[in-house]
């Protein structure tokens, strides 16, 4: 998005500290696909990097990066017991639950990964890009590359940023309240397939609801640093 244009989606990193080489400058979420070690997150998160890790500090590297989409696959060098699973049937349902995992604010709360609930509020992103769902989950900085899952922990996507709250003040007169956007689970099947990945498809074996989805999706979600 572009800052100043209240009908775009401003992906938004955590707010980064003066630059030093090797600290980090920015903060995101990421997800576990492949337990291989492969994973999503947005292309901003990790754009302009000198490296990028993960919260233990260990190398992570970029496979692939579409800014288009705003995706990058990134592979962790580890394994996970847990991945984050697709639909069978792809497509987003007007006021189905959403839930948003992901990191807010980097490291400032210290409170490890975060979760976030909600329902899909719209079906196209800014200026009707079909390419994104509108929800109410909160997304914070730092949330940026999370999944947002379904009632039985499948993807419907991922979370990309919020709409320029000043630039809605100065065109309304008013200030937007928990207008969010993800990037459809469609999209990021595109992307993994044009990078010779296949996505796992999944059920609710897991259980519904979001204290049994949190348990199965919390371990394949991953907060990622940008060091100068």
């Amino acid at each position: 998005g572009k800052p100043g244009d209240g009908r775009e989606a401003v992906a938004e990193s955590a707010p980064p500290p003066a630059p030093r080489r090797g600290r980090p400058i920015g903060t995101g979420s990421a997800f576990a696909v492949a337990p291989n070690g492969l994973a999503i997150t947005n292309a901003h998160v990790v754009q302009g990097c000198g490296s990028v890790v993960d919260e233990t500090g260990r190398a992570v590297r970029i496979v692939a990066a579409d800014r288009r989409r705003d995706l990058a696959l990134i592979d962790t060098g580890r394994s996970f017991a847990s991945i984050v699973h697709f639909r069978p049937q792809g497509g987003v349902d007007l006021g189905e639950t959403v839930l948003v995992f992901g990191y807010p604010y980097g490291q400032a709360l210290g409170t490890g990964l975060n979760v976030t609930n909600g329902i899909v509020t719209g079906l196209s992103g800014p200026g009707g890009d079909d390419s994104r769902f509108q929800m109410n989950a909160a997304v914070q900085p730092g949330n940026s590359g999370g999944p947002a899952v379904d009632d039985a922990g499948m993807l419907l996507g991922v979370a990309v940023g919020r709409l320029n709250d000043l630039a809605v003040l100065r065109a309304t007169g008013s200030l937007p309240q928990g207008i969010n956007f993800a990037i459809r689970a469609a999209e990021v099947e595109r992307f993994l397939a044009q990078n010779g990945v296949r996505p796992e498809r999944g059920s609710a074996a897991a259980g519904t609801g979001a204290r049994a989805v949190s348990a199965a999706v919390a371990p394949a979600v991953f907060q990622i640093l940008c060091r100068s």
